[in-house]
């Protein structure tokens, strides 16, 4: 089932704001793959996300600031790791 209802390789551009931000692990990946599915090919995806770095955060560090993101902007924000999309 598609996320969109848009056709295939229909999207010449893709921009997303800090959505995947917001979304658990299995539905940024099947917003990816989606995004995936509707551009043409040669196309662009503009993409603006929270980024945690460095690597070297202790996973209560992460947390805290997990926390913190998500009390600041009332939802449960899930900022990706530095090394990772």
């Amino acid at each position: 089932m598609y996320i969109t209802g848009l056709a295939n390789n229909c999207a010449s551009v893709i921009y997303s704001v800090a959505m995947l931000t917001m979304e658990s692990e299995k539905s940024k990946s099947r917003i990816l793959k989606e995004a995936r599915r509707i551009i043409k090919k040669g196309g662009h995806y503009g993409i603006y996300e929270l980024l945690l770095v460095p690597r070297d955060l202790t996973d209560d560090q992460k947390r805290g600031i997990q926390r913190e993101l998500a009390k600041s902007m009332k939802v449960n924000a899930r900022p990706r790791m530095s090394g990772g999309v």
